[in-house]
């Protein structure tokens, strides 16, 4: 009779402008999580260790926000937390948060930027 209460959580997968995609999943109301993407996944990213998925900005309008020595920034030329506008993405160090009023405000940030993958012990 009394069955436990089930949240449906909402999982988008957005295709990127380079063929790639990242699957996230809407965990709050403005909060979303990348659970998955392609761009790690690649014969072609295999490196010694473990890879990470950096986000690079692609243009100006795009700001980095964390410090010029987190690994992101000192072995790839990309970041752990930038914003571009009312959009978001902070590396939490276990997986990367989005922070945005709408899924369509994210699919437009990532218009602004490019995510990459890299490994500091490859470098």
């Amino acid at each position: 009779m009394g069955s436990p209460e089930q949240t449906e959580t909402k999982k988008h997968t957005i295709e990127l402008k380079d063929g790639e995609s990242i699957t996230i999943e809407e965990t709050k109301p403005g909060t979303f999580r990348i659970i998955d993407n392609s761009i790690t996944k690649k014969d072609k990213h295999i490196m010694d260790g473990e890879t990470s998925l950096g986000i690079k900005k692609s243009n100006e309008e795009v700001k980095y926000l964390d410090n010029d020595d987190s690994d992101a920034r000192v072995f790839s030329d990309s970041s752990e937390h930038l914003k571009w506008e009312d959009v978001e993405f902070s590396y939490t160090g276990l997986e990367w948060e989005i922070k945005a009023p709408s899924l369509e405000r994210v699919k437009e940030a990532l218009e602004h930027t490019e995510m990459i993958a890299y490994n500091p012990e490859d470098s």
